[in-house]
């Protein structure tokens, strides 16, 4: 087993427009970070030309780590007012129009999963948002205390991950993510 990152092992910066193939090597195959920025029924074709014009925006959609200048891992995030099928979900509370960033995904490459770098990428994220000056963070983690999550459910992180950085649960959301229940939970930045 490989031993737990630290972040002077790790690199973190927004995904922008110089580093498109980066970000495009963080997201795929599979996951373009796309689904949550268009309302359901503006669902684009071209995920990647897609994804590539999100880098090349003024707001990044999110942060690339990277360990020995490999891509390594992926959080996708933004102003909840530029995620409108998270905002506008029947399944996925809203309990006011607070101007929060919501952390939508996370993608491990395999060869770093399990050593915490989704930890990392987390208060990474925390850090960024904070410095953008908006007053709120928050997620919509699975909560996994009845048992382990597969992998493929994990991009939406766990709810004792979130806890152990200090976000709280808001409610309970009627969505879940590999048979677990999905939490609201918030990190006030102020």
């Amino acid at each position: 087993m490989r031993p737990p990152l630290s972040a002077d092992d790790v690199r973190i910066v927004p995904a922008t427009a110089d580093r498109a193939e980066d970000a495009c090597a963080a997201v795929s195959p599979g996951c373009w970070c796309i689904i949550p920025r268009f309302p359901p029924r503006l669902q684009p074709d071209g995920r990647e030309a897609k994804f590539r014009e999100l880098l090349a925006g003024d707001v990044p959609p999110g942060l690339i780590a990277y360990i020995d200048g490999e891509v390594a891992g992926w959080l996708g995030l933004g102003p909840l007012d530029l995620l409108p099928t998270v905002r506008d979900s029947k399944r996925l509370t809203q309990v006011d129009d607070a101007p929060a960033w919501t952390i939508v995904c996370f993608r491990i490459q395999r060869k770093h999963q399990g050593r915490g770098l989704a930890r990392l990428l987390l208060r990474a994220a925390v850090d960024y948002v904070r410095a953008t000056g908006a007053p709120i963070i928050q997620a919509y983690p699975a909560d996994t205390s009845d048992g382990r999550m597969n992998s493929t459910a994990a991009y939406v992180g766990t709810t004792s991950l979130f806890e152990s950085e200090g976000f709280e649960r808001i409610t309970e959301t009627v969505s879940t993510a590999g048979g677990h229940a999905r939490w609201l939970m918030r990190l006030a930045l102020g």
